[in-house]
């Protein structure tokens, strides 16, 4: 047991439920303002941690990290990058080092109430290593959980490409309310970011297969509105491309698995409604067509699955494309709603 000064007990206590460990007390340390949070370099000023505080950091990261990893999909027996297993029997265990960035974060979020529209931007840039990626995608979820999506319109989470991917319909709706003044960086959306990440965070999406699914799953929600439908199925829409346009540029067209989950499901779900009733016929027919993200996803994950079927054994990758054909078998079956929902929302 380590013993930590009284400034430094929430940020541990964030820091737990962000890895998963637990704390009921994460609603309301993310909502009062903390004098332990008024520090780092993420735009407060304020005492640092202490040493013992920093132990207790790096061990709740340390063991945290690992089991959401194992909690995050890394536990399911799956084929992927040519193994089979789980996640540690599939790799060697990797180098997760996180640095400042997170903590800094943190001390951030504890600052000011993030209720607040007027607080004061978050100036922490974004993430490039794996483990400091992993961790804003697990302090992501819990904002999105407690009621506070609108912090991803903040640099750190919009770039990071994670988060990218399992909230896009968050970050479509942040910047139709001005959170686009928030961010500054590239999109990362982008199929050129998404590939670049993929070099060094293919284990990451590995792990966090089925999380990423749930979060993608989420998003298919009916919007408020026509306009936002139609914005939110736009910024879905590229980037879900995006991402299964860099699985192929990568060579790993398995880790389209979070998209491949998420599309089935959506597929045994009534098709999300225009629940604006006052928009014009024209632009709730957009809606519509605009609302059949996850059945362009089966549609054009399933025209890979004709396209592996024509592999012969003798041919470079036969085996991989066996693997990837038993493993997104429910495709074909969400296939025939996929086509007669794109047909009907087109109104043949």
């Amino acid at each position: 047991m380590i013993t930590v000064r009284e400034r430094d007990y929430e940020l541990v206590l964030l820091a737990r439920a962000v890895v998963g460990a637990g704390s009921a007390q994460a609603a309301a340390l993310l909502r009062t303002p903390r004098a332990s949070g008024r520090v780092g370099k993420g735009g407060q000023q304020g005492p640092g941690l202490s040493p013992l505080g920093v132990q207790a950091l790096e061990r709740t990261f340390g063991v945290g990290i690992v089991r959401a990893l194992a909690r995050g999909g890394g536990a399911r027996k799956e084929h992927l990058g040519g193994r089979s297993g789980r996640l540690w029997e599939r790799h060697a265990a990797p180098k997760l080092a996180v640095t400042e960035l997170p903590v800094e974060v943190l001390q951030w979020c504890l600052a000011e109430p993030l209720g607040l529209v007027s607080r004061a931007p978050c100036t922490v840039h974004a993430a490039t290593e794996p483990a400091d990626i992993a961790v804003v995608y697990l302090l992501a979820r819990l904002l999105v959980a407690e009621g506070l999506g609108h912090v991803l319109e903040e640099e750190v989470f919009a770039a990071n490409p994670l988060v990218h991917l399992a909230f896009a319909d968050r970050l479509a709706a942040a910047r139709r309310t001005g959170g686009e003044r928030r961010t500054t960086g590239a999109n990362p959306s982008t199929a050129d970011a998404f590939t670049a990440f993929l070099r060094r965070g293919a284990l990451l999406v590995e792990a966090f297969a089925a999380w990423l699914a749930t979060d993608i799953l989420r998003a298919d929600q009916p919007a408020a509105s026509v306009s936002d439908a139609i914005a939110i199925s736009a910024r879905r829409r590229a980037t879900y491309e995006a991402w299964l346009l860099a699985c192929e540029r990568s060579g790993r067209l398995d880790l389209a698995l979070p998209l491949v989950d998420a599309a089935v499901a959506a597929m045994r779900k009534p098709a999300p409604p225009v629940l604006d009733e006052g928009a014009s016929l024209r632009d709730r027919a957009e809606a519509a067509r605009g609302g059949n993200v996850m059945c362009e996803v089966v549609l054009r994950l399933t025209r890979h699955l004709d396209v592996l079927g024509t592999l012969d054994f003798f041919d470079d990758g036969y085996a991989e494309a066996v693997a990837l054909r038993a493993r997104w078998a429910r495709l074909e079956a969400a296939r025939p709603v996929a086509e007669a929902r794109t047909l009907a929302a087109a109104g043949v």
